[in-house]
């Protein structure tokens, strides 16, 4: 009995590390905290959806809501990493839509380049040309980006940064942008994450695989 005690909990504990790693965590962009006009339609105007797919993996989807009007497009799109972590650590697989340098910032806090206009600075970023196909406009609904690098999961994104400008006590993350207001204006918008709980279905085959684990075993038990 004792060992069948220790073996249920065992399963226990097991799925819920498994829900653990299995988080997805969206930021809705839906405030401009600097520029000129904000893109058009109902916010969020863009969201990114970060996935946890497998051990130290994490997919991320950068998308544009519908209702943005033709000729507005990103430029660039800024992220943290949790500083129990260096961003050197992380390397970048794009799987599809509009292709974008990715970079991480590999000086201080404060390093050029890194800075979301008029607020906080960031660990890493993509950017897509201003021009051409690869232009992450109309064209376009999503670029998906499988994340690696040890330690990593969902959680090590949600960091707010290092503050600055209109973003004292720092941003998620921040977009740029362009062509709002009918062209040759821009904004930079920002949004809080949202943790996506695990569906019902999700917990219930959790909870299946836990009882067949257990049925097995007690199955041997009776023939040994």
């Amino acid at each position: 009995m004792k060992t069948m005690k220790s073996l249920v909990l065992a399963l226990a504990l097991a799925a819920g590390a498994t829900t653990a790693n299995a988080e997805v965590i969206t930021i809705n962009l839906d405030r401009e905290f600097s520029g000129a006009t904000a893109p058009s339609g109902p916010a969020p105007w863009l969201t990114a959806t970060f996935t946890d797919i497998g051990a130290n993996t994490v997919r991320l989807d950068m998308s544009r809501a519908a209702t943005l009007a033709n000729g507005e497009f990103i430029s660039i799109w800024l992220f943290n990493l949790t500083p129990a972590l260096s961003p050197s650590i992380l390397s970048f697989n794009q799987t599809s839509g509009p292709t974008a340098a990715a970079s991480v910032r590999t000086g201080g806090d404060t390093q050029s380049g890194f800075r979301g206009d008029g607020g906080s600075y960031f660990d890493f970023k993509f950017e897509w040309p201003t021009s051409g196909d690869n232009r992450f406009d109309q064209d376009w609904t999503t670029a998906s980006v499988t994340i690696s690098g040890s330690g990593i999961s969902t959680a090590s994104f949600m960091d707010l940064g290092f503050g600055a400008g209109n973003s004292p006590n720092g941003l998620y993350t921040a977009a740029h942008v362009q062509g709002t207001g009918g062209g040759g204006q821009s904004g930079w918008i920002t949004g809080n994450p949202v943790l996506v709980p695990l569906p019902p279905a999700a917990w219930a085959g959790l909870a299946g695989l836990g009882m067949a684990g257990v049925a097995t075993h007690l199955r041997r038990r009776k023939h040994a």
